[in-house]
């Protein structure tokens, strides 16, 4: 798997982030009637499964939509964490094999 392949994998987790984000503020602003601000910052303590609790959905369809995209967004968050591990780590290790390359290679020619 090349670099290509894991940045592939970050911007297609980024982008599910995004289009969760965005459904799921547009829902609680116009079901719950909360605010833009107030719909992203439940949204993120609910993805991030921290919970303050000072927002809770007060509608049926709320609670139940509620339930079904924390699953999804932690999910998804996780997905993202591991992408964004998994790109810096192939990105690192590329770097360090190659200065490890010219390491030896400069090493090399000192014996000689």
């Amino acid at each position: 798997m090349g670099i290509s392949t894991e940045r592939h994998k970050l911007i297609m987790a980024a982008f599910l982030m995004t289009i969760l984000y965005i459904i799921s503020t547009t829902f609680y602003h116009k079901v719950e009637g909360w605010s833009i601000l107030d719909s992203v910052y439940f949204v993120t303590t609910t993805f991030t499964t921290i919970g303050f609790g000072d927002h809770v959905p007060s509608t049926n369809a709320g609670k139940i939509f509620t339930i079904f995209i924390a699953w999804i967004g932690i999910s998804t968050g996780i997905y993202l964490i591991y992408s964004i591990i998994a790109y810096r780590e192939k990105v690192l290790d590329e770097k360090i094999m190659s200065s490890l390359r010219i390491m030896r290679h400069v090493l090399s020619k000192d014996k000689k």
